[in-house]
């Protein structure tokens, strides 16, 4: 049975077992829309880095699963170079949101952060209980990486406002959905970020 607490607009949790997940957005957006996508995801860099920031202090994990599009010999640092390459549609984004050299990446086949990667066994060496879902886009891999979620029964949360999608009317019905059905909390970031200043006074 899941936890009433998630539906909360100030969902309680303890930054120690919780893990913030960036989603797909180390990327050069060469494909199809790519260019809308990445102004989209541009405006959403600057609420995830704070975020990023504070929850790492706070003594958080933060993880960065990344969609490989398809190229089976691609590592991380190939994948940090191409997004970062002069012609880039993303290389301001991953110059503003680059991991740390000691931060985790992970890299995904599919939709889910979960599907055949080690996240699983991530996640239990952390003792995780929280995640927090960041990215894009709302609709396809932040909604897979969801539901895997939910039938962890890991408490999840969405930042309504550090998530993405093609349309803003698609990104609220799916963060509707998720609040409904997955119960999963949709707060703002800055919520979030509230009550992790407030641990400390």
């Amino acid at each position: 049975m899941a936890n009433n607490q998630q539906h909360s607009a100030e969902p309680a949790f303890e930054p120690a077992t919780s893990v913030l997940l960036i989603i797909d957005m180390i990327s050069d957006f060469q494909f199809e829309d790519g260019s809308m996508v990445a102004k989209q995801c541009a405006a959403i860099v600057p609420t995830i880095v704070q975020l990023r920031d504070r929850l790492a202090e706070a003594g958080g994990t933060v993880v960065y699963v990344n969609d490989t599009a398809g190229t089976w010999t691609m590592d991380r640092t190939e994948l940090l170079a191409k997004a970062a390459a002069p012609n880039s549609k993303g290389r301001r984004i991953v110059e503003a949101l680059a991991p740390l050299d000691d931060s985790v990446m992970l890299l995904k086949p599919k939709h889910s952060a979960f599907f055949a990667t080690p996240l699983d066994l991530l996640l239990q060496s952390l003792n995780a209980k929280t995640l927090i879902l960041t990215g894009m886009t709302t609709h396809m891999c932040i909604l897979f990486t969801a539901i895997d979620a939910y039938m962890r029964d890991f408490q999840i949360i969405i930042p309504k406002d550090a998530v993405t999608a093609h349309t803003e009317e698609l990104s609220q019905t799916t963060l509707d959905y998720c609040r409904t059905i997955l119960q999963c909390a949709t707060p703002t970031t800055a919520t979030l970020i509230k009550q992790l200043n407030n641990r400390d006074t």
